[in-house]
Order: C-alpha cells, then structure tokens, then sequence
C-alpha cells in the first residue's frame, strides 16, 4: 500500500537528506598548515663545543610551541670560493617536554673578506643562509612534514638564527 506524502513532507525530508550528506561531506582536512618561525641565540662553545658533540648550540622559541633547545651538527662542509663555503647539516630543537624536530639543512655560509676560517677563535663575523625540510619529528611534532629558510649570523662568540617556513600537521 503507498501512502501519499504531503508536499510539506517532502520538503522536510529532503531538507534531512541535504543536511545529513552535508555533514558527511564535511570532514576536517588531512592535512594542516602551520606558519614555522623559531629564533635561536647562542655562544659559540669554543674550543670546546656543545653538549651531544654539535658545533652550534643555544636556545630556541618556537612561535606556539615556547622554548628548546637547539643543537646544530655539520655534515659536510665545501669550498666555493673565498669567503664562502657550502654546507650540510642537521637542526635539532628539542621542548622541555622531549618533543623533537629535526631538520635536514644545507646552505651557504660565509665570512668577510678572506676570513671563513682564518684562526681558531672568535672575531671573524660570519653569516649563512640556506633552506630546511624536516626529517624526523616526535612528540608535539608527530607526524609533521614541512620546508622553509634559514639565516644565521655571528659576531664574536654570539649567534643568532631565524628558521621560518611551514609545517604540515
């Protein structure tokens, strides 16, 4: 036996229908995007070096995420051409709560004049830039991917980095 809807009962039923496959349709996105910008300050621990055998250290602020530390260990290191060399490294900024993000970094740094390398001590301002993308991430990091800049300066014993880019959560 069919029964007869009523025009007004149908308008409601397909304004149900309408509204269910909306919120269905409507799931979160995969992925989100995350302005990144940290800023390290530092001392150049020389001759002796920082903790975990890294050649840079100091600390961080991670904007949303608050202070870590920082570690900064080369790879590889090649000439290009005085004052400058190209170089490969790796970024480590770690939260109080042991939240990790790892960077995989290589750029350019360079001295003024002739002066990359000239003595072992402090003096010689420097400065480097170059491009990140992350390598590994744990903690309030999981699961993050992303790519952006860097610049680094010395003078003297001081440094000072910015890291700026984006993270996808």
């Amino acid at each position: 036996m069919l029964r007869r809807v009523s025009h007004h009962g149908a308008v409601c039923f397909a304004l149900l229908v309408s509204v269910a496959a909306s919120l269905l349709l409507a799931r979160p996105a995969a992925a989100q995007i995350t302005d990144f910008s940290a800023e390290i300050k530092g001392q150049q621990q020389l001759p002796v070096g920082c903790p975990d055998g890294a050649q840079l250290c100091g600390d961080a602020i991670i904007e949303r995420f608050g202070a870590a530390q920082y570690r900064f260990f080369l790879i590889s290191i090649q000439l290009t051409g005085d004052p400058c060399r190209n170089y490969m490294a790796t970024a480590r900024f770690t939260l109080a709560d042991g939240s990790t993000l790892t960077l995989a970094e290589a750029g350019v740094g360079c001295g003024t004049g002739k002066t990359f390398f000239k003595g072992n001590g402090y003096g010689n301002p420097r400065r480097a830039s170059g491009s990140w993308e992350v390598q590994d991430a744990t903690g309030q990091f999981a699961g993050m991917t992303g790519i952006g800049d860097l610049t680094r300066h010395f003078a003297g014993a001081h440094l000072s980095s910015t890291y700026t880019g984006a993270l996808d959560a």
